[in-house]
């Protein structure tokens, strides 16, 4: 149970730090598709958004890891591979689920 308990922290860890690129570039996005496509100005309505979104995501990708990407390569380069798949799905989520319409953000043809 505590070795367990050691490699999962150890497991957030590692996403945490090898992943930070990709959140912080997560946040960006996150702050800025709700600033200047939604007009949502206010920190009280932004912040735990980003908060949330991201413990989603860090929470996910180390279960991907876990499950997926164990025996295959975690970087390419500087860039994090599961942790960038599950920003992909984690921001539209996280939209759609406080109920914004995500078809602003989409191009449409």
């Amino acid at each position: 149970m505590e070795s367990f308990i050691l490699n999962s922290i150890g497991l957030l860890v590692m996403v945490l730090a090898l992943g930070l690129p990709i959140l912080f570039i997560g946040t960006i996005a996150l702050v800025s598709i709700l600033y200047f496509q939604y007009h949502e100005h206010h920190l009280h309505n932004v912040i735990p958004m980003v908060i949330i979104s991201q413990g989603i995501t860090l929470l996910l990708t180390a279960a991907l890891y876990a499950l997926v990407f164990k025996d295959l390569p975690l970087l390419i380069g500087k860039v994090m591979i599961p942790a960038t798949i599950i920003e992909i799905i984690v921001i539209p989520a996280t939209l759609l689920f406080k109920g914004y319409d995500i078809s602003k953000i989409l191009p449409s043809y």
